[in-house]
């Protein structure tokens, strides 16, 4: 008798624990896959929400991994190699799902 109320509770608590590990790991915020794809003819230093992510060369794209997904918005900054900001946008979670997390950054007109 006492075995089966051992085990009993061991089974239960196995249960809850799993469960705790899979609500906290959906609610961990995943990475996001960003694509940067830069159109102009300069060297592009990319900031996200003020933090430097990476460089894109003219004409060129690139990969921007270990960005995590949140809830909030974000700003992407590009700037030149004079500091001067060429793109700055703010995007939604859902504009760039919309983008296939590709943000596309037009030569100077």
């Amino acid at each position: 008798m006492k075995n089966r109320l051992y085990i009993f509770i061991l089974l239960l608590t196995l249960v809850f624990l799993i469960g705790v590990l899979l609500v906290v790991g959906g609610a961990c915020e995943p990475d996001l896959p960003l694509e940067i794809e830069n159109q102009t003819d300069m060297v592009l230093t990319i900031y996200l929400k003020d933090n430097k992510v990476g460089n894109v060369e003219p004409n060129s794209s690139a990969k921007i991994k270990g960005i995590p997904g949140t809830l909030g918005e974000w700003q992407i900054v590009a700037k030149n190699s004079q500091g001067e900001v060429v793109f700055s946008k703010i995007f939604t979670p859902a504009e760039l799902y919309e983008l296939d997390n590709k943000v596309v950054i037009p030569p100077p007109s």
